[in-house]
């Protein structure tokens, strides 16, 4: 079980200091996480998002509304709380309180669920991660969008108009391949299967070449210690986990269900925030920190969690 734990969490980590390494020695430019992340924004990651969507099975979803809820309620209420918070107490930006509050309530599950699941909850593993594909590209879909009302709002110098922020919305690939995916799904238009193992390979790549990206600006950058990052990591391991835990509990939900949902939100911190800061210019040094403290931290408590509540 721990050799599976570890492995799962191994690669985030070696490709990390992978890029961190190869910034230190020159080897690739630091400027260099620019183009590499403008790949990812621009092509893998919307390939791969709308072959996804498109796939969508809707009646797995359906047949599992109690998995897709939660993971979707817990994630959406703290996406809002995140943002919230950091606008009235932080006084961030709204730009810097959207990538804050993506990057506190969404979990890595697509790249650490597949190699942790199966072996945790073989009936379930196949659920949790689609779901958590479909629910994570949902969350990217927001911040994008506030990403979008922010850049009309200051292109204009006030409040943008609706169409001035849906016409910046939609110019991100992003957001218009998942939209056409979840379309297209709905009316039946299906990709061939046979195109799988291409687009998941562009998902491996979206993957790859951000978390290669976030060792080179942690090198830029250099890792933070301060308090606001410490916060972030205390918010995104503890603070969402245990109290979509507390709210399960009062509800009375089945054990299995609530350690499915519960170890889905321990999953450490996504690549996308950090590539996100980097485009816009805002929060780098925060979020490449966090990742990298919620990817070691997340071990720890995830593995206290397995413990106390017996899993595997």
């Amino acid at each position: 079980m721990m050799t599976t734990f570890i492995g799962a969490l191994l690669p985030i980590i070696f490709t990390i200091l992978l890029g961190y390494i190869a910034g230190k020695s020159k080897a690739i430019e630091p400027k260099t996480a620019g183009v590499l992340n403008k790949i990812v924004m621009n092509y893998a990651l919307p390939l791969s998002l709308f072959f996804s969507s498109n796939q969508m099975p809707k009646q797995l979803i359906f047949n599992n509304w109690k998995i897709a809820s939660w993971q979707l309620f817990s994630m959406l209420a703290w996406w809002l709380i995140t943002y919230y918070v950091s606008r009235l107490m932080l006084k961030s930006s709204q730009t810097l309180a959207a990538i804050r509050a993506f990057a506190i309530s969404t979990p890595a599950v697509l790249f650490v669920g597949p190699a942790l699941f199966p072996v945790l909850f073989p009936q379930t593993a196949t659920i949790i991660v689609s779901i958590g594909s479909i629910t994570m590209g949902i969350q990217l879909c927001l911040t994008l969008f506030a990403l979008s009302i922010a850049t009309s709002n200051q292109a204009v110098q006030e409040h943008a108009s609706i169409k001035q922020i849906l016409i910046t919305a939609f110019k991100k690939p992003v957001i218009l391949a998942t939209i056409l995916g979840f379309v297209t799904a709905f009316l039946g238009l299906k990709l061939p299967v046979i195109l799988t193992a291409t687009f998941m390979q562009l998902g491996k790549t979206a993957a790859g070449l951000g978390l290669f990206s976030i060792g080179l600006i942690l090198y830029a950058f250099k890792p933070s210690f301060s308090r606001l990052v410490w916060g972030d990591v205390i918010a995104k391991e503890l603070l969402v986990p245990l109290s979509t835990m507390s709210l399960m509990l009062l509800m009375h939900e089945p054990t299995e269900l609530i350690n499915e949902i519960i170890l889905t939100l321990m999953i450490s911190q996504m690549v996308f925030p950090t590539i996100l800061a980097q485009q816009y210019g805002e929060g780098e040094r925060e979020m490449v920190s966090s990742i990298f403290l919620t990817t070691l931290f997340s071990f720890v408590v995830m593995a206290g969690f397995m413990f106390i509540r017996q899993i595997g």
